[in-house]
């Protein structure tokens, strides 16, 4: 009997540099243009193709037992990902079909509120 067990092997670390990326802003020209990709050849293409990826990947998920509980959680995680970018261009269709101008009223409550917010540190006397 072992009162101490082996020490396991450290696992290598792994950095990875990005370049710093600017906020994505969600504009009304934006909204559009994803909403403009569901009419697209290439990326229907693309869609039907992560369509078919996914459908591997859950039948993969279904139908064979996994050898670690890290194989089942890579399967879920790639059917996640296959059916995320449908999702972002369903949402961005949505929202660009619920777009509109502002209403004469609207518009005066939206000028009220933004009269009386006062912005912190942006002053031009400094």
């Amino acid at each position: 009997m072992s009162w101490f067990t082996p020490k396991a092997e450290p696992k290598p670390i792994t950095i990875v540099e990005l370049e710093k990326l600017t906020p994505i802003e969600e504009t009304p020209d934006s909204v559009a243009a994803v909403a403009s990709l569901r009419s697209h050849h290439g990326f229907q293409w693309l869609v039907k193709k992560l369509k078919l990826q996914a459908a591997r990947l859950k039948a993969e998920l279904e139908n064979t037992k996994q050898t670690s509980i890290e194989d089942y959680y890579f399967l879920q995680t790639g059917l996640h990902w296959c059916r995320w970018l449908q999702q972002q261009v369903d949402i961005a269709n949505d929202k660009y079909l619920s777009m509109r101008p502002a209403n004469p009223q609207e518009r005066m409550h939206i000028e009220d509120i933004e009269r009386v917010i006062e912005l912190v540190g942006n002053s031009d006397t400094i």
